[in-house]
């Protein structure tokens, strides 16, 4: 099913292709706290994800905790999807489930039988066999997590903000409709096309599920994003599983990072899906280039540069992220390179070759103006301080024994690189924050030169200080003074009562986002009934920054502004500029030019800023507008012509 969309061509414009249909995927009004709705995601995800990464090396895993192997074989799924898109669509083969699994399962239970395959599964799996109870302690820290999610968000209608959340869900539509990740038929009528590329290996990802899950695109890339946020703390266990620690603070360390109430859940406040995929595949990435490193082989190059291409595809921003994760990787273990031309040449075409859109066309356009100086990210030093400290926690206490944490650390030699490079990134968002001096705005480029998400790269790090800080207070009480029973008990006391009061913060930082979803269960109920009205077609008409955007997936009708870019049609007018003219120039000047299938005009009094624009109350009175359907924030209009009036 797909939004009633037609594909036409003429002298100026392309319109978008789709099959014509009113409704397109589940979408019930309150998504998150509906059961049925996750089970059909998470065994979309299970086809589509997981089992062709289990078949190529989950399967021969033997001694990480399962819950870790299962996470690993789904990272190699999220790494594959994205490159049979990219591959494929040029030649009319791309995101269609018929066409993608198939091909993947076959060649990956195939490949899967190789000892290619196991040696690829031995380099990425633990050297000791792991304890039962590791296992059970992430399913814990997810459950806390997912618990976060589900208590925040509960009674969400969509995702917050009508700008990255919208763009990644118009995206995941665009691909769903289109079957491909080819820019020039994703974008096109009427919306028109952003001024910069775009990497679509996440929207790709999104699509496919929402097509064997049933689920609406929109729902399927937010469920993918919360997901990956929720999962989060067992591929951070991957990365700090190297790192020769003992199991117990690595135990303690995911339990903290799940409860952290900076990162991962602000991703979620701005709709910074891209940012949580990408945080998800940093591990298994810089796994894969730690043993590329040290084991310079044809084989492991196409691995590391296979994830390495990837990952640009789906969010490059995180590629320098997986590379000091690597490094620290390498600097704990000394560990020297190996310089086999034939693997290291491998590693750089495979990189090259799967990262090639997004190294040739998306990185040189941000380069060269994509990314703004962002002054207005310049922070307070008081304000730099308090959302640096919050990494560590909300509460005194825990913020206390983070500090702590620092310090031991950099006494304890095994801690001691962790400790360096989360003081470095402490000083380089401290100097960006504050002087935007060049050398903090040259490292962290990447980032978009935003304090914010410099921070979040502190996730790798500041929890498992916490629970290196926390298993070194427990050793030092010897059992001699205190009995192991009462140990245990005070211990637990200690953890819950730094852990638990956390996640209610999270909970809460969710829940006060709902002003950036100006979108709710009567607005839900009025978009449905729009597709009765505006037919397969026709057009909608709609403002900047309002629900409509959400609306238009509700309705399964086109809408001119889906996403909070600013979008130019082939004649390089904006839809900003058509929907000014329109709005300012009625009656007559502002229908010159307007596309004939421009036949409604949606208008919601909901916003997720100030007022303004054009509201209910002024087209209520204005003759170019007749009311066609009014519900309790929005009404759609049907837009008079002259000659119709």
């Amino acid at each position: 099913m797909g939004l009633g969309w037609i594909r036409a061509r003429n002298d100026d414009e392309r319109e978008s292709a789709a099959p014509v249909d009113s409704m397109q995927g589940v979408m019930p009004v309150q998504p998150i706290t509906d059961l049925a709705l996750w089970l059909r995601f998470l065994s979309g995800s299970a086809v589509v994800l997981w089992l062709p990464g289990y078949l190529l090396a989950g399967r021969h895993m033997r001694f990480r905790p399962a819950p870790t192997r299962h996470v690993i074989s789904a990272s190699i799924g999220l790494v594959l999807l994205p490159l049979w898109a990219q591959f494929m669509s040029p030649f009319g083969l791309g995101v269609r489930p018929l066409q993608y699994l198939p091909a993947v399962l076959i060649a990956t239970a195939a490949i899967g039988t190789t000892e290619i395959a196991r040696r690829l599964a031995g380099a990425i799996d633990a050297e000791e066999p792991s304890a039962p109870w590791e296992g059970a302690t992430l399913v814990a820290a997810v459950a806390l997590g997912m618990g976060a999610i589900v208590a925040g968000f509960g009674e969400f209608v969509v995702p917050p903000t009508t700008h990255d959340a919208a763009n990644h869900a118009f995206m995941t539509l665009r691909v769903t409709e289109t079957g491909t990740v080819l820019a020039s038929e994703v974008f096109g009528a009427p919306h028109g096309a952003p001024s910069l590329p775009y990497a679509m290996g996440q929207h790709a990802i999104a699509s496919m599920l929402a097509q064997v899950s049933g689920l609406a695109p929109y729902l399927s890339v937010w469920f993918l994003a919360l997901s990956t946020v929720a999962l989060l703390p067992i591929c951070l266990s991957i990365a700090w599983s190297e790192w020769r620690l003992p199991a117990a603070t690595i135990a303690l360390a995911v339990l903290f990072a799940a409860a952290n109430p900076y990162v991962p859940s602000r991703l979620l406040w701005w709709g910074l899906f891209g940012n949580a995929i990408g945080l998800f595949l940093v591990p298994i990435s810089a796994l894969l280039l730690d043993r590329f490193w040290s084991n310079a082989t044809v084989e492991s190059g196409i691995a590391a540069g296979a994830a390495c291409g990837s990952l640009m595809l789906i969010h490059g921003s995180e590629l320098p992220t997986a590379g000091l994760i690597a490094l620290t990787t390498i600097l704990l273990h000394r560990r020297p390179p190996e310089w086999n031309a034939a693997g290291w040449a491998t590693f750089i075409g495979t990189g090259g070759v799967c990262g090639w859109h997004f190294l040739t066309a998306v990185l040189p356009s941000y380069l060269s103006g994509g990314i703004k100086q962002g002054d207005g990210f310049i922070e307070t030093l008081a304000m730099t301080g308090e959302h640096t400290v919050s990494v560590f926690g909300t509460w005194p206490s825990l913020q206390a024994v983070g500090l702590f944490a620092v310090g031991l650390g950099l006494y304890e030699k095994r801690m001691r690189i962790p400790t360096l490079f989360t003081l470095a990134i402490v000083l380089v968002v401290t100097t960006l924050a504050l002087w935007r001096d060049p050398i903090s705005e040259l490292l962290t480029t990447p980032y978009y030169r935003q304090p914010e998400r410099v921070r979040y790269q502190l996730i790798f790090f500041v929890p498992l200080l916490i629970g290196f800080a926390l298993h070194w207070i427990w050793i030092q009480v010897k059992a001699e003074t205190w009995p192991r029973m009462s140990r245990v008990i005070v211990a637990l006391g200690v953890v819950s009562a730094l852990l638990l009061p956390e996640l209610p913060q999270i909970a809460k930082g969710y829940e006060t986002k709902k002003t950036l979803a100006p979108f709710g269960p009567a607005d839900f109920e009025h978009a449905q009934k729009i597709a009765d009205y505006v037919q397969p077609g026709e057009w909608v008409l709609n403002q900047f920054f309002d629900g409509s955007s959400w609306a238009m997936h509700i309705s399964g009708r086109p809408f001119l502004v889906p996403t909070g870019w600013l979008l130019r049609d082939l004649r390089g007018r904006s839809n900003k500029k058509i929907l000014q003219r329109v709005l300012r120039g009625m009656p007559l000047k502002g229908l010159d030019g307007l596309d004939k299938r421009f036949r409604y005009l949606y208008v919601s009094d909901l916003r997720t800023g100030r007022p303004h624009g054009f509201t209910r109350a002024r087209a209520d009175k204005h003759p170019s507008f007749e009311e066609v359907l009014v519900g309790k924030h929005s009404t759609l209009y049907r837009i008079l012509r002259p000659d119709e009036r």
